[in-house]
């Protein structure tokens, strides 16, 4: 049931956390790091609270040589007899216990390993969180969320079956000699516990209650066939919400005719980017409009408008799979290659992927470390075709 209920928390907060707007992941306490730190450890840390109100703490389940001499010699003292005879199965004792630590810890570590996977996934898609909003493919990421869990999920119920039946069995009659005086040494313990439980459930919860201002999932709104492209910002006042001393448009008109190409020149920090921000609706102005066809950016469908909007940003960002994969990542219906092949020709990418020893099914790895930058751009190009 732990198990069960740490997965529930970490699928309920990623699809949360999916629905918030870009400007939220812009601040300092969100971090990718500490985003992770949330879905990894806290919900752990509320397995572990529960387990102390059942009575599983693992706080004082230790013990040590000299313990282990003290109690010896006071059931020497106290029945010598009964003392011998317990000594003499002692062996069997402390064998059967190493087999089974080292049992559970081969688990443990294919547990690690599964968990290792499902973390890395969880990483990027908090560092590629723009990307995956621009190309609307939540649903996608929480798909390979669930088969990721599913790994680290079954290898720590098959870990807790062997540790709570076998163990449980071997001991279970030692332990209700002692489990009263147990309970109560283990009060101040158990405190720490369901308070550190307490504040990371506020923690956790803080996130599930917290109301997105920009929600990509609402069905309401426009949803047309196709895009003409005419952009038109009027009196625009923009700050990001870190750095809302600092304005970045104020009085800001703008027009963008459709079927031209419009290029933004401007120093760094001029706003180029803050352009593409509004018109994709990662974030709203603080005062004026964004419209987009005649219709204001904030009355269309998101997940619709979206898919008539190609990005690429001035950094590429490839996520770990193969090339055919990343420049089909966005379409709406599965493509066949050659579609993918289409794409890459049009971006002048097809050359550099066939000379590559894979060729389509060459893997890019870790935000493309395999690729030099200037693939990395060329495949970015393709992905829109």
């Amino acid at each position: 049931m732990g198990e069960e209920l740490t997965t529930k928390i970490r699928e309920t907060v990623l699809t949360k956390l999916l629905t918030f707007e870009v400007g939220w992941f812009d601040q300092e306490q969100n971090t990718s790091g500490a985003i992770c730190s949330k879905l990894s450890n806290d919900a752990n840390v509320r397995l572990n609270a529960g387990e102390v109100l059942n009575g599983r703490s693992n706080a004082s389940s230790s013990s040590n040589p000299l313990n282990s001499v003290d109690c010896l010699c006071y059931g020497l003292i106290v029945a010598w007899r009964l003392g011998m005879v317990m000594l003499a199965i002692q062996p069997l004792t402390i064998l059967f216990y190493h087999l089974l630590k080292a049992l559970l810890k081969r688990l443990s570590q294919k547990a690690t390993n599964s968990q290792a996977e499902s973390s890395k996934l969880r990483a990027e898609v908090v560092s590629n969180i723009q990307t995956i909003t621009a190309f609307s493919s939540q649903s996608r990421f929480l798909t390979l969320q669930n088969r990721a869990q599913a790994g680290p999920q079954k290898e720590n119920i098959r870990q807790s079956w062997i540790a709570g039946t076998i163990l449980g069995a071997a001991v279970a009659t030692l332990l209700i000699l002692v489990h009263t005086g147990q309970a109560i040494a283990d009060a101040g313990s158990t405190t720490t516990e369901i308070a550190k439980g307490a504040a990371t459930a506020q923690s956790i919860f803080g996130l599930l209650d917290k109301v997105t201002e920009i929600e990509p999932g609402k069905p309401q709104g426009h949803q047309p066939n196709y895009l003409v492209g005419q952009v038109e910002l009027h009196d625009i006042y923009f700050a990001y919400p870190a750095r809302q001393d600092v304005m970045i448009f104020e009085g800001l008109s703008l027009k963008i005719e459709a079927k031209k190409s419009t290029a933004l020149v401007g120093c760094s920090g001029s706003g180029k980017s803050t352009v593409i921000n509004l018109i994709e609706r990662f974030y709203d102005p603080l005062r004026g409009t964004v419209v987009i066809d005649g219709k204001d950016v904030r009355t269309y469908n998101l997940r619709t408008m979206r898919k008539h909007v190609a990005l690429v940003s001035r950094e590429p960002n490839l996520f770990e799979g193969t090339i055919k994969e990343n420049i089909a990542y966005g379409a709406s219906e599965s493509v066949d290659e050659s579609e993918v092949i289409g794409a890459a020709r049009i971006a002048n990418a097809h050359d550099f992927i066939v000379g590559l020893r894979d060729g389509y099914n060459t893997r890019c790895g870790d935000k493309g470390v395999q690729l030099s930058g200037g693939q990395k751009q060329g495949l970015a190009i393709a992905k829109p075709y």
